[in-house]
Formats: structure tokens, C-alpha cells, sequence
């Protein structure tokens, strides 16, 4: 399965907590355009058990290519490949982060493959106060501008509407299926870079992850509930109902 990733947030709060959603069910390997995460491949490491990251920055000075060919890539090498900002266009889904503010480009940006079937967007954080589209005035020419109309042939409507980006943007979120998901604290962001504990993520983290990927993984959502849930220090970590966690 491969997971392209887009956000101009830390990248680094959603990518943790998916980890773990994932790492009991499968290798994962993980192309990143986030240099905080070299902290998880120090000395020399290419990862931490069954997870393999590579950072763009600075090893391979930004060039996708030259890492997956250092890694030896290839589409059935992992169960699992994440693409975090690093331009991926081949992808089984494709995740766009946002946040209560966004910048006009990545707006923009998002506008042209919102529609995608394989685009899912997740909202992070929580919700800012935004003005509903529907409720716009009516932003209609006036005064000369009619006779204008008129004169040149066009046809003048006193009820058109000019809708900008943003409000197309914010109608698409509002009408998607998905929820606000709750930002995972810094401090389990620290405790996995320091120790590689994956940061347990929080129910509507993994309710969201199993809602858009529980389909392709063809786990019943009890066992994915209970594998990402798993205390990884725990002795009694072994097997969760027949899929091998080790």
C-alpha cells in the first residue's frame, strides 16, 4: 500500500501516530521531505525494527530518486510506503492535512485534486470559526455597470455571486466526511525520537485511519483497535488473534 502524504504542518504529528496504526500489521518504509525526522535514523540507522525512514535532507540533498535507489525500492519490498511531501504522484491514497488556516498556494494547491477518489482530507487540530459560503451577499453590479451589460449584449443577473477559492475550499471541507482529529502532544513526539515508542494515537486518529484504510487492510476493526493500542514494551506483545506483531 503506498500513502502520499501532503501538509505544511509538522508532518511529524500525523506521520508518528500512523506508524503505529500500521507497524503491527506490516514492514513500512518511509520517503520524507522532513529533515526532524533524520532524529529517528542517528547512527548510522535506517530505521527502528520494521520500519525503515529515509530523510531527503540533507543525505540525498532533496532528490527522491537517488534515496529510493539507495534503498533498493521497489513496490512489493515493504507492506506499507509513506511519501511525506515529497511530490509522489503514484499512490493508493493520497492524504491532505489541514489545519483551522491555510496558506492561499496550498489552497490552491488542494483545489486541484480535491476531487480525487483517492484524496482524503484530515483535518487537524481544531476547528476555527469560518463564515459559511451559503450565507455570502449578493455581490451584484449596480448602477452603470447594468447599462454597461446591456449595451455590450450581456446578459445582466442581479442575483450572481461571486465565489472566491476560499469559499469553494471551506464548501468541499464542510461537505467531507471527515472529523477534526486532535494534534498528538510534542511530548510523545519527543519520547519517539528519542526512544522509538511510537506515540499511541487517539481514538478519532485511529477511527479516521481505519474508516479510509480498514477496507484494503482486511482487518476486522477490533484486532486493528487492540494492534494499535499495543503496549510495544509489554512481554506479552506477541501475537494479536493470528497476525504475527513481533
Amino acid at each position: 500500500m503506498e500513502i502520499t502524504v501532503t501538509s505544511e504542518c509538522d508532518s511529524r504529528q500525523f506521520i508518528y501516530p500512523l506508524l503505529k496504526c500500521l507497524k503491527s500489521f506490516g514492514s513500512i518504509c518511509v520517503y520524507t521531505n522532513n529533515p526532524m525526522m533524520n532524529r529517528l535514523v542517528e547512527d548510522g540507522n535506517e530505521g527502528f525494527g520494521n520500519v525503515s525512514v529515509y530523510p531527503l535532507y540533507p543525505t540525498y540533498s532533496g532528490d527522491l530518486t537517488i534515496a529510493m535507489e539507495d534503498s533498493e525500492y521497489a513496490p512489493d519490498k515493504w507492506d506499507f510506503v509513506i511519501w511525506d511531501n515529497v511530490g509522489r504522484v503514484e499512490y493508493d491514497y493520497h492524504f491532505v492535512l489541514v489545519t483551522s488556516r491555510v496558506s492561499d498556494s496550498y489552497m490552491q494547491d488542494a483545489l486541484t485534486i480535491i476531487d480525487d477518489d483517492n484524496v482524503h482530507i484530515l483535518k487537524m487540530g481544531t476547528p476555527s470559526k469560518i463564515k459559511d459560503p451559503s450565507k455570502n451577499k449578493c455581490k451584484c453590479k449596480k448602477g452603470n455597470q447594468e447599462d454597461e451589460d446591456q449595451a455590450g449584449g450581456n446578459e445582466y443577473n442581479k442575483w450572481s455571486v461571486e465565489r472566491t477559492e476560499e469559499d469553494i475550499f471551506v464548501e468541499k471541507l464542510t461537505t467531507k466526511d471527515a472529523i477534526w482529529i486532535p494534534w498528538t502532544p510534542m511530548e510523545a513526539i519527543e519520547e519517539m525520537e528519542a526512544f522509538h515508542r511510537c506515540p499511541i494515537p487517539n481514538d478519532k486518529f485511529i477511527s479516521e485511519v481505519y474508516r479510509l484504510l480498514g477496507d484494503s487492510l482486511a482487518i476486522d476493526k477490533r484486532i486493528f483497535v487492540k494492534g494499535v493500542r499495543l503496549d510495544e514494551e509489554s512481554k506479552n506483545c506477541g501475537t494479536i488473534a493470528g497476525v504475527d506483531v513481533r
